[in-house]
């Protein structure tokens, strides 16, 4: 009787596995489902297409003008695809969020974006995109005219009374922003990359009454932000209870406030870009700890850079290179292209001995590009980054056995045993 019971959970064991795998194998076969508003598609609706399309679908919309309020629900992992981002758009006529996703693994690309409602509260914020799940890809759109461009929220259960969802792996790239409120609003967020991005004139509007910043980010780790042009905005970026991120290769422009506000910002890595013709380069407030700022252009700004008393503990020269700063006045007699007197920042009202004071012992002579390409730059940051590299192989299982393989060695490792007692 124990053999019989014995054999069975083994076969059961390698049954699972055989499943598992063909499960994961077998390429079922995608679709591509056609919107056109004109009616020569199969859906005149971009959500009817959503609601009759599956997992691992295409929403393919020809041009022309969408006015929906639509939501993917979280049985679609999904691609949303416009023929044109110029000529496919979608208007939410000020009403709710243009695009709801509930769904992970969903990919939005090719639309314009405009006209989400204005008001809603957290964590049902008005935007263009509104996500709650992860692995999202949004590229080259243009998201215009809305409260939030881009929301991600992080919610638990407790507190909003349905199931908690980080919005983690997010690749949000070649998109234009444009007149939003906000730009990209990242709530709570592990991972994510923000690039080649453009945002134009991120407004405080008078109907949201607030407003301004191109890029968010509250709560969030391990994300790489890099490449974007900024051009103006009220903040470029606006970091909140962040830290561990790569923040580099940015050209901010023309910025009314804050070119970085870190309120607290911890163990951040601000490196290689450029912040010019500013109000304030960059602003450690609220006890922001630990983080590393080198190889910047600080270019033509009221003023560069200001630490509060209460933030301590960072650094704006890496123990080589420090920063370019168009108003040092120092001098390089050795020509290796770092001033020979340190650059000291001294907020105002404060002594040299304070704690808010932050030296620049490397101060560069002219704009890093001067002394290192782009290539050189991110090796910096990868030199850096090897404990964020390390910790993401990690929560996304390394080098650990797939539960396949654990399943099935343990099925044959049982029918092994089988076999030698029977005999």
């Amino acid at each position: 009787m124990k053999k019989t019971i014995f054999l069975i959970i083994a076969i059961l064991l390698f049954s699972i596995t055989i499943a598992v795998f063909f499960n994961n194998s077998i390429n079922v076969k995608a679709k591509t489902i056609n919107v056109n508003y004109d009616g020569s598609a199969e859906y005149t609706s971009i959500q009817e297409a959503i609601n009759a399309s599956s997992d691992g679908d295409t929403v393919y919309v020809h041009s022309g003008t969408y006015y929906e309020n639509i939501i993917i629900p979280r049985s679609k992992s999904i691609t949303l695809q416009g023929e044109n981002k110029y000529t496919t758009i979608v208007d939410g006529e000020k009403e709710g969020s243009i695009f709801f996703v509930n769904a992970d693994y969903v990919k939005i690309t090719g639309f314009t974006i405009r006209h989400s409602g204005v008001g809603g509260s957290y964590p049902d914020y008005f935007a263009g995109i509104n996500l709650r799940t992860h692995d999202i890809t949004i590229t080259d759109n243009i998201i215009e005219n809305n409260v939030y461009g881009i929301t991600s929220s992080y919610y638990d259960t407790q507190t909003y009374g349905y199931p908690g969802q980080r919005c983690d792996n997010l690749s949000i790239y070649d998109n234009i922003l444009e007149n939003n409120s906000y730009g990209i609003d990242l709530n709570g967020v592990y991972y994510a990359d923000v690039y080649n991005n453009i945002f134009l004139n991120q407004i405080d509007t008078a109907e949201s009454k607030t407003g301004g910043d191109a890029i968010n980010i509250g709560g969030c780790e391990y994300c790489m932000i890099y490449n974007n042009k900024i051009t103006n905005c009220v903040e470029a970026f606006n970091i909140y209870n962040s830290g561990n991120n790569s923040i580099y290769l940015n050209e901010i422009t023309n910025i009314s406030k804050n070119g970085f506000y870190l309120w607290p910002g911890h163990y951040n890595k601000i490196v290689g870009n450029t912040i010019k013709d500013s109000h304030l380069g960059i602003h450690l407030d609220y006890n922001s700890k630990h983080n590393t700022i080198f190889l910047n252009n600080f270019i033509n700004n009221t003023e560069d850079l200001i630490q509060d008393y209460n933030s301590r503990d960072n650094k704006i020269d890496n123990g080589q290179y420090g920063n370019y700063w168009s108003n040092y006045d120092g001098v390089d007699n050795n020509n290796n292209g770092i001033g020979d007197s340190p650059n000291i920042k001294i907020p105002d009202g404060f002594n040299q001995d304070h704690e808010a004071t932050l030296t620049d012992h490397y101060p560069l002579m002219s704009q890093w590009q001067s002394k290192f390409d782009e290539n050189q730059l991110k090796q910096f940051i990868e030199d850096s980054s090897e404990d964020t590299k390390s910790k993401k192989e990690k929560d996304n299982g390394g080098s650990i056995p797939g539960f396949e393989t654990i399943i099935l060695t343990l099925a044959i490792t049982l029918i092994v045993l089988y076999n030698k007692k029977k005999y």
